[in-house]
């Protein structure tokens, strides 16, 4: 099974998949300041009261716009999971090529809804919507380039 965390602005939303299937979402708030501890019992208490056993995770995928969470998400995933986690973020190969000036400037959260447009609609030219805190748009096209995108108030 895997855990993917996607951290926004106000919110982390978790995920566990088996094989191909979300077996099962939550989410809490992402405020700011929750040692790896917190982050760490509330993962494998989520899990286990959705019948879940926190054992089975065989690995660990986060994205994150709020980096001050980042370090505490990863140690939580070492101690209470043995899992280095999997970071998307600036620098790693996806298969998605940026068109911007300064690639690193793309956030991650962009990125990966990037991807799963992608994924789900293989060679077409995609504009993503994203209604979070704030509300982004992206556009992909058929060769699987980011163009760019707008972010405005949510």
């Amino acid at each position: 099974m895997i855990l993917c965390l996607d951290v926004g602005n106000s919110q982390i939303y978790g995920g566990v998949f088996d094989k191909d299937e979300c077996i099962l979402r939550f989410r809490r708030t992402s405020k700011t300041g929750a040692s790896s501890d917190e982050f760490g019992l509330f993962l494998r208490s989520v899990l286990r009261e959705n019948n879940v056993d926190p054992e089975k995770i065989q690995s660990i995928s986060l994205c994150t716009v709020v980096p001050e969470v980042l370090h505490s998400l990863k140690n939580a995933c070492r101690k209470y999971f043995q899992h280095n986690p999997f970071v998307l973020q600036a620098g790693v190969k996806t298969g998605l090529k940026i068109k911007y000036r300064n690639p690193v400037e793309v956030g991650a959260d962009r990125i990966a809804n990037s991807i799963a447009a992608t994924y789900l609609y293989p060679n077409k030219n995609i504009i993503v919507i994203d209604f979070g805190t704030a509300t982004t748009f992206c556009a992909i096209n058929a060769e699987k380039e980011y163009l760019g995108g707008v972010i405005i108030p949510g």
